[in-house]
């Protein structure tokens, strides 16, 4: 018999949003109201909440629980399976609710069913995280001044001393927090090997600060700068509105990235760069390791390298350590607006100071997107 091929057809969007969309209305979702809820609350938190230092304080604690809903929203079997007890137990875990991270509902119901059995490896690993995160906080907010004061003393021109500055200072908290997310997660007895690993490692991820410091690309510094937020952004947001089209999956999770911000106009903006940046070099990297045969690719080579020029050629090195000191500037530019003394500042002011650095990050942004029109 002869074999019959059938080709596949793409349905146009108006159908394939339809049938989205009367998949997720087949049942009533109490918990979607939930959602809802508490990401409006966010949104309205940071603008009419009468205490803004107070809000700070609590609103960790808002975004970690409306992410842990949204999560559990989508998940169809989770849903049928979960009681309000355990909804409300995921909700409030110790380990999670105050300095986060996210975690999925079937990583959390996993590392209670089959956790690992505490050990001396557990103990060294909590101690070296905790070390890690009073380093971070003493150099973000001690050291720093030393290491890059406020004036003169350095070769960097204009105010990119400054933002160099103020930058590490924002990202410096970051790692902070991250690792003490990754404290708490550890006390409480989760880790992200599993429970059956002969090496009986322990560790729980929450951001990689060498690999932010020092990136391939922007689309790293979006990996590894909240590992369990990047996961929770993939899977939940643009996982399923993919299917819809990846331009409507990348919108929605620009959007929902800003919501749960609170609709901030500086993050929105640093968000709306960091997004143009990384699928702009992405792209172009892709290009350039298939035409060069090289391994400069945003992420690299993860297991053996078939590239004809390999990491340590010099055609890589010189491609990957023109983007890394790009994307070193990035970070720099965009990091310096989310210092404190831009807090209530207006967008023009904050224009002002992109304008200080040349808006560098924007004009960088452009080049690449024609560069990507042209190689196309």
């Amino acid at each position: 018999m002869e074999r019959v091929e059938v080709e596949e057809i793409e349905l146009p969007l108006e159908i394939r949003l339809k049938i989205l969309m009367n998949r997720e209305v087949q049942i009533i979702r109490p918990v979607y109201i939930v959602a809802v809820t508490l990401t409006g609350i966010l949104c309205l938190g940071e603008f009419f909440y009468p205490y803004p230092s107070n809000w700070q304080e609590c609103r960790v604690i808002m975004v970690i629980m409306a992410m842990k809903t949204i999560s559990i929203s989508i998940d169809d079997y989770s849903l049928k399976r979960v009681s309000y007890k355990e909804f409300l137990g995921y909700l409030f875990c110790p380990a999670s609710v105050v300095f986060g991270p996210w975690m999925s509902h079937d990583a959390y119901m996993l590392y209670y069913v089959h956790h690992s059995k505490l050990n001396w490896k557990w103990l060294v690993k909590m101690i070296q995280i905790f070390t890690y995160a009073m380093i971070y906080m003493v150099i973000s907010n001690c050291l720093i001044n030393a290491l890059i004061p406020i004036e003169g003393g350095t070769f960097l021109p204009g105010k990119w001393h400054e933002a160099f500055r103020n930058a590490f200072v924002f990202r410096g908290t970051n790692y902070f927090i991250g690792y003490l997310g990754e404290f708490t997660m550890l006390a409480a007895g989760f880790n992200a090997y599993h429970y059956y690993d002969r090496q009986q490692r322990w560790s729980y991820p929450v951001t990689r600060p060498l690999t932010v410091e020092a990136p391939r690309s922007m689309q790293t510094v979006a990996e590894n700068w909240n590992i369990p937020t990047y996961r929770f952004l993939r899977e939940c947001i643009y996982n399923p509105f993919f299917e819809i089209g990846p331009g409507y999956a990348i919108l929605m999770t620009y959007l929902q990235a800003s919501l749960l911000f609170g609709l901030k106009v500086r993050v929105m903006m640093i968000l709306l760069n960091v997004v143009l940046l990384a699928q702009s070099q992405q792209l172009i990297q892709n290009k350039l390791a298939r035409w060069l045969n090289c391994c400069c690719q945003p992420s690299g080579c993860r297991d053996i390298c078939d590239h004809r020029f390999g990491f340590w050629h010099p055609i890589t090195l010189i491609i990957n350590g023109f983007n890394t000191v790009l994307n070193i500037l990035h970070l720099a530019y965009l990091g310096h607006i989310m210092h404190s003394d831009f807090e209530t500042k207006s967008i023009w002011d904050l224009y002002q100071a992109w304008d200080d650095l040349g808006i560098y990050s924007h004009v960088s942004s452009f080049v690449w997107s024609v560069t990507l029109l042209c190689m196309n």
